[in-house]
Formats: C-alpha cells, sequence, structure tokens
C-alpha cells in the first residue's frame, strides 16, 4: 500500500478550460462527503425504529501560501472565482502523479481569504463546495 504525506501532493483549482489557478503552495487540504442520517420513531415509542439516509453535502478546502511572484494574477483568481461562481474541479495530485488522487468534480468557491502577519508570509484559505468526489 503507497502512504503519502502532505508534502507530496499539490493541489489545483481548474476550470475545466481553461486551467484558471493553481495551487501549488498548497499548506492544508481538507475534504468531506456527508449523508445526513435520520432516525424514524413509532409514535409512543422513545427507541428508534429505522434510519433514513437523507441530504447529501460534498466539500472541503484548502490553504495556500501567496504567491508573490504572480501576486496580481492569483489576487484576482480565486477570488474572481468565488464572486462569478465559476465551476471548477479542485483535484489533489501525488508529487509526480498527471492524474488526481481525489477529484472533487462540479465544485464551486464559496469563499476566499487572505492573512498577513508582520514577519509572516502572506496565506490565503478557500472553502468549496461539490456536486461529487471521485478517488482514483
Amino acid at each position: 500500500m503507497t502512504t503519502y504525506h502532505g508534502v507530496q501532493h499539490k493541489v489545483a483549482a481548474k476550470a475545466t478550460t481553461p486551467a484558471v489557478g493553481d495551487a501549488t503552495d498548497t499548506t492544508a487540504f481538507n475534504g468531506e462527503a456527508n449523508r445526513e442520517q435520520t432516525d424514524r420513531y413509532v409514535l409512543g415509542s422513545p427507541a428508534s425504529q429505522e434510519i433514513k439516509s437523507g441530504q447529501i453535502s460534498v466539500g472541503g478546502g484548502f490553504e495556500k501560501d501567496f504567491d508573490g511572484a504572480n501576486f496580481s494574477a492569483m489576487a484576482l483568481t480565486l477570488p474572481a472565482m468565488v464572486i462569478a461562481g465559476t465551476e471548477a474541479h479542485i483535484a489533489l495530485f501525488p508529487e509526480g502523479d498527471a492524474l488526481p488522487k481525489v477529484d472533487f468534480e462540479d465544485s464551486k468557491l464559496s469563499s476566499w481569504s487572505i492573512t498577513a502577519g508582520l514577519g509572516q508570509v502572506a496565506h490565503e484559505a478557500v472553502t468549496f463546495k461539490s456536486l461529487n468526489v471521485t478517488l482514483t
């Protein structure tokens, strides 16, 4: 079994065509798929009679160092995707792989933020919602 470490990964946030952003300086990544589970009860009984599956939620987020070499392009790309509601793939690639191991498909960025403390590297964070996640 292959084990991957954070330093072996890169993250890309790309529209299907053309590529609109690359998050290669990623410092953290998280993704999740949730399915709400609801208990069903019979009137008068405190015990749950069955569990029903409810709504599905897929999404996550990533954090990256702000790319100062490409300051104006990155400053416009991710926030512009949030504002415009651009559909994208958010993908996690092991180092050297051409295909992603985790691909959040039909994603839309829901928030973007940037922080920069004195004496620290400027850092941006993005959250997203997706329709589907594929593991390869």
